[in-house]
């Protein structure tokens, strides 16, 4: 692998402000941090300088990566009917290779504004897989699952198949979980299978909870029990699990998910375009419960920019609390980052020092909209980095962005590719 020395003048993660130091990088890890302007060793290539920021990479917690081949349907509607009338109707058109290339697209576009590993759901898993191998990233695909009976269980042996497939693969870089969509696309008795599927194949969950207010309402009506509570009553948070949204969990909720050490992703853009509401991130923090933030996927929120989604976790939370002490900075910042090696699974990410993987981002700090730097560290990140700003992005001791253009891949051919797929999907002019 590479040996790189990354320098700047401010290296901050979770942990700690740095200040001004070499990183230097080898076999995919961390192997020193030095004094800034060391000279570099034999064979190190140097990135950055004084004016740079050194920060570990963002990790979107929940998304659907290959939606970005259907940005923009059925905008402006709410979840259910967005679902039903525009997304489900196309991606049932949806071969694998559309979700090999929507995937590599959103990969593409997330490392270029400095996100480094990605939790995805969605179906076709392995072709979602291989982009996240092809683009140089970290992952954690999740084989999207719903339905019951007969043909659930001719799904789920298939991801299990997937799982198995990835087990190892790249080095431990990409790996594959399972994803029950939500318990109101699966029955308790699909749950419960899932639970024990996951178990047998030693794998973790990925699934959606407590999304909108309806959902919590069908499920008490149903089964008198909140979606967070059916989960539970599965299995599915005894086993290494990640779940998304949690806007409107209820009381008793809270501390089932804290002991339970689930990583919850706030998904604070798309949230809001589908008019779902504000999750509480700050109750969930103060509960215990691990924090991470997503962006969802790029056809129910803006974009995939997790500096865009940390800032809008940030204010959002200020704001519902009508408390401008917190979050504070550093809580958003550790929530993308710390708190999505947690979503991940991982304690090796997240995190700047010797043994830490090399997932890092090199950021310059010579735009006007960044002078004069906050007296907080953490507030020139949260407050005023753009994705524009990104120089360099390292994952797993390679460099996948170099001087704001991805390593190895085709821009190009890929517009190509994504647009000529889109507008087959869309029926119309892309």
């Amino acid at each position: 692998m590479e040996r790189l020395r990354l320098r700047a003048g401010m290296v901050l993660d979770a942990e700690a402000v740095l200040g001004a130091r070499d990183v230097v990088v080898a076999g995919g890890r961390v192997v020193a941090l030095e004094p800034f302007g060391t000279p570099a060793a034999a064979g190190e290539e140097v990135l950055g300088d004084g004016r740079s920021l050194l920060m570990p990479g963002l990790v979107n917690a929940h998304t659907h990566l290959a939606m970005t081949l259907l940005r923009g349907v059925g905008a402006d509607e709410p979840l259910e009917r967005w679902l039903e009338r525009h997304v489900w109707p196309r991606e049932r058109r949806m071969a694998p290779e559309d979700v090999y290339w929507g995937a590599l697209l959103g990969a593409v576009e997330g490392l270029m504004g400095g996100t480094t590993a990605f939790v995805d759901m969605y179906f076709h898993a392995d072709a979602v897989a291989r982009a996240m191998r092809d683009a140089g990233v970290r992952a954690s695909v999740a084989v999207g699952l719903a339905g019951e009976g007969e043909a659930f269980e001719a799904a789920l042996e298939r991801a299990g198949r997937t799982v198995a497939d990835w087990r190892g693969a790249v080095g431990g870089r990409v790996e594959v979980r399972l994803g029950p969509h939500a318990p109101y696309t699966c029955p308790p008795a699909s749950l419960r299978r899932t639970a024990r599927a996951a178990e047998e194949l030693g794998c973790g969950i990925h699934i959606h909870l407590a999304e909108t207010e309806g959902e919590v309402e069908r499920a008490l009506a149903e089964h008198g029990r909140t979606p967070v509570q059916l989960a539970a009553d599965a299995g599915l948070l005894d086993r290494p699990a990640q779940v998304a949204h949690v806007v409107w969990p209820r009381a008793e909720d809270l501390p089932l998910l804290a002991r339970t050490g689930v990583a919850v992703a706030h998904c604070p853009a798309s949230n809001l375009q589908l008019g779902s509401g504000i999750a509480p991130a700050l109750a969930l923090a103060d509960a215990g419960v691990r924090v991470a933030v997503g962006t969802d996927g790029p056809a129910s929120a803006p974009g995939l920019d997790m500096l865009d989604g940390l800032r809008l976790a940030w204010l959002l939370a200020k704001g519902a609390r009508r408390d401008p002490s917190r979050p504070t900075a550093r809580d958003a910042f550790a929530w993308a980052t710390r708190g999505g090696a947690q979503a991940l699974g991982r304690d090796d990410v997240g995190r700047i020092a010797p043994g830490a993987a090399a997932d890092l981002v090199l950021a310059r700090l010579d735009r006007p909209g960044l002078w004069p730097p906050p007296d907080d560290p953490y507030a020139v990140v949260v407050q005023g980095l753009r994705g524009q700003d990104v120089r360099a992005v390292v994952v797993d001791g390679r460099v996948r962005v170099r001087d704001g253009r991805p390593v190895g891949v085709d821009l190009d051919a890929l517009r190509r590719e994504v647009m000529a797929r889109a507008r087959r999907l869309k029926g119309g002019a892309a």
